[in-house]
């Protein structure tokens, strides 16, 4: 018989990799299909439509999916799925005017390079994209644009994911971050919930 001040006990059962992994290649198969509706076949919602969101935003979140799922390709439903959906998207972020983008605006090649960083990290390098980025990044522009803490939280881990040997300062950043400063739950914004998602 259980004491009565004592703790129920608790079994914490997590999904096995077989569901993660199909989990993931579905994720990645509605990637591929977003994509697909979205910019390929040309069908954008409208700018003034309160679920717009701009194709480089969607190129980038998907590209984000491709860097995580680089380590579960050993199951072969996910390296389908992974492989088809870099079909799609290689095009997409590595198109002309990302590339004049990354160009004409050092203070956000970041932005605009996003997608090309993590094709790279999962093995699809591009020198000319590589080539325009360092050049970006090592103009005077190149910090013309003032960020949040926890956004240069996210370009010290792109240039990481980029470059293996940068030196990131993200300890920096992180002090000054949303991390680091207790959340008020009654008065947060949707902006705080934005800027703990983002930077974790």
């Amino acid at each position: 018989m259980r004491k009565a001040n004592a703790a129920p006990s608790s079994t914490i059962t997590l999904p096995g990799d077989k569901f993660i992994a199909s989990r993931l290649a579905y994720s990645l198969t509605f990637a591929k299909k977003a994509l697909g509706h979205l910019i390929i076949d040309d069908h954008p919602a409208p700018e003034d439509a309160p679920w717009f969101v701009k194709n480089e935003k969607i190129i980038a979140e998907t590209a984000f999916l491709i860097a995580f799922s680089k380590n579960k390709c050993n199951y072969p439903e996910v390296d389908k799925a992974f492989r088809e959906l870099i079909e799609v998207l290689e095009p997409l972020a590595r198109s002309k005017a990302m590339l004049l983008n990354i160009c004409l605006k050092p203070g956000l090649a970041l932005d605009y390079a996003q997608a090309h960083i993590c094709l790279d990290y999962a093995g699809y390098p591009n020198a000319q994209f590589d080539k325009a980025l360092r050049a970006a990044l090592e103009s005077s522009a190149a910090n013309s644009i003032e960020r949040t803490p926890y956004r240069m939280m996210e370009g010290e881990w792109l240039k990481k994911l980029w470059n293996r040997g940068h030196e990131d300062n993200l300890d920096f950043w992180a002090q000054l971050s949303c991390l680091n400063h207790p959340v008020d739950l009654f008065c947060e914004s949707s902006d705080g919930a934005y800027s703990i998602s983002h930077a974790l």
